[in-house]
């Protein structure tokens, strides 16, 4: 099982809208880099399958995982 996972957000809203295991960077997106560096932002987390399972659920406030009760629209 991984130790670490990267969720990619909108800088914005916070939401939170893709992730993926491992430690990541906005390199990811590979040519679009660019791109989507304007609109989000990612962070790097210790690995939790609560997470990726409810992602809906969080959102990312002053540079930490927030876990929201209602679904973010």
């Amino acid at each position: 099982m991984p130790e670490k996972m990267t969720l990619f957000y909108m800088k914005r809203t916070g939401r939170v809208k893709g992730y993926c295991t491992g430690e990541q960077t906005m390199a990811f997106y590979g040519e679009d880099e660019e791109d989507y560096s304007e609109i989000m932002d990612y962070i790097q987390v210790d690995y939790e399958q609560f997470v990726i399972a409810n992602r809906d659920y969080y959102k990312v406030v002053n540079g930490g995982l927030v876990f929201m009760k209602e679904v973010i629209n």
